[in-house]
């Protein structure tokens, strides 16, 4: 497990503030350990009473390992705190010294002090004029960062957290299915007829009728859908697709190309899913994982008219990776209480869409290094659905996560149309430009 260490300090005349990090921080903590990273915050409120030749400042500064720190955070208001005898400065501003010096030393913690707007009145008082000239001393040192209200310093901060977080995250571990069997294909009925565990299937390049199949196997079967039928694959492991171009169709508009229940260890490459091959509008989606867990798109197109690119519900380490999410008419990706890693991929060309380009409903969902662009959207292009306490304890086992989580790193957005980036502000790790807002 990563650990990154932050270390907050502050009078407590900015006990709400403080607060809203301890919060933050316990949230974003809920997806990074996912990721094998933690974020340790240390503040003076943990620290027990105890007695240090130093006095208490003494027995602050062994909890906080300032020297060991990674990101220093360091908030001021309207009071300076409470004074050091032996030094004649507050705690926080020896706490601050300590950081800035330790960083010329050795280059950390980083050094990050916010400053709280005051009113004309306050600025008047002796604290207020003190701060003014730790601010002025601060400036040069590009240290000196302002906010008026909770809610801008909560972005600037999960930004900063999300941004060392990600820093930190490794790519997921990739899995192999157990596949000892492989098995070339290059008609449909061998391919239909090799859907069974243990097999790895290299499809020649051509076009692949899901449907084209008169008997329901073990694992794979088809469901009445409004104008035909779709295909479902059920309670498969250790499968495997691979091909260079093959592409796996289906012509019902309401169908889904294909849906996966309760798989496990499956992997695909190379493959195009589609409804037919050529533009056209359709109410199936493309692909639909329901109680699924293990399962990789590498090197894979998503295409086709479909409501939504890729479906995702109650599954878990869903990989896309290397892939492409074009010409669908709902969204690319609507996801509910899943784990995703989309990666290195691009979604392009979904025109009038009636739903957010992205949309999450609890789960965690990572972006990475992802192109976005050409897409056309009434709402968001990511909408993390906001929660309840309730929802949140149904997600995530805890209270108190206002939105689906989310972590975004070198994701591009241009060239598209829409009413917002995304529901929640600031959401860090996304370049953007060129882009047309709708009312």
């Amino acid at each position: 497990m990563e650990k990154i260490q932050i270390v907050l300090a502050s009078p407590s005349d900015l006990s709400e503030e403080r607060e809203m990090i301890h919060r933050l921080v316990d949230e974003i903590n809920t997806v990074s350990m996912r990721n094998e990273v933690v974020i340790d915050l240390r503040m003076w409120e943990n620290s027990a009473p105890g007695i240090n030749e130093k006095g208490p400042q003494g027995v602050v500064d062994i909890d906080l390992e300032i020297p060991k720190a990674d990101i220093f955070i360091c908030l001021y208001w309207k009071k300076v705190g409470t004074i050091i005898p032996s030094e004649g400065i507050a705690g926080t501003e020896h706490e601050l010294n300590t950081a800035i010096d330790f960083f010329n030393k050795n280059g950390k913690p980083d050094v990050k002090v916010f400053f709280k707007s005051v009113s004309d009145d306050e600025a008047k008082e002796a604290d207020s004029q003190y701060i003014k000239g730790i601010a002025h001393r601060l400036q040069p040192m590009g240290l000196y960062n302002s906010f008026e209200t909770i809610d801008e310093l909560r972005s600037t901060i999960n930004r900063i957290l999300q941004s060392a977080v990600l820093s930190k995250v490794k790519a997921p571990k990739p899995f192999e299915p157990n596949t000892p069997k492989h098995i070339e294909v290059s008609t449909v009925s061998g391919l239909l007829a090799n859907v069974a565990p243990g097999n790895r299937l290299i499809l020649e390049k051509g076009f692949y009728d899901i449907l084209s199949f008169t008997n329901s196997t073990e694992y794979l079967s088809k469901v009445k859908v409004f104008d035909g039928e779709e295909a479902h694959l059920s309670y498969l492991s250790n499968f495997t697709i691979i091909s260079d171009s093959a592409s796996i169709l289906t012509q019902p508009r309401y169908a889904t190309v294909l849906t996966l229940n309760n798989c496990e260890n499956i992997k695909f490459t190379g493959i195009s899913f589609g409804h037919v091959p050529h533009r056209g509008y359709c109410q199936g989606a493309v692909i639909k994982l329901v109680n699924c867990k293990n399962v990789q798109f590498d090197s894979c197109e998503f295409f086709g008219c479909g409501t939504y690119g890729l479906v995702i519900e109650n599954s878990e380490n869903i990989i896309v990776n290397g892939s492409k999410i074009f010409e669908c008419t709902y969204g690319a990706i609507h996801m509910e209480k899943s784990e995703l890693v989309f990666r290195n991929s691009t979604i392009e060309s979904c025109i009038q869409l009636v739903d957010s380009l992205i949309a999450a409903f609890g789960g965690y969902l990572t972006i990475n290094n992802v192109s976005i662009h050409h897409n056309e959207t009434g709402k968001f292009i990511i909408e993390l659905a906001e929660l309840t306490d309730e929802q949140s304890k149904v997600y995530y086992s805890v209270p108190g996560i206002k939105h689906s989580l989310c972590l975004a790193q070198g994701v591009c957005i241009y060239n598209n149309t829409w009413k917002d980036l995304c529901n929640i502000p600031n959401l860090g790790g996304i370049f953007w430009a060129d882009n047309r807002y709708i009312s």
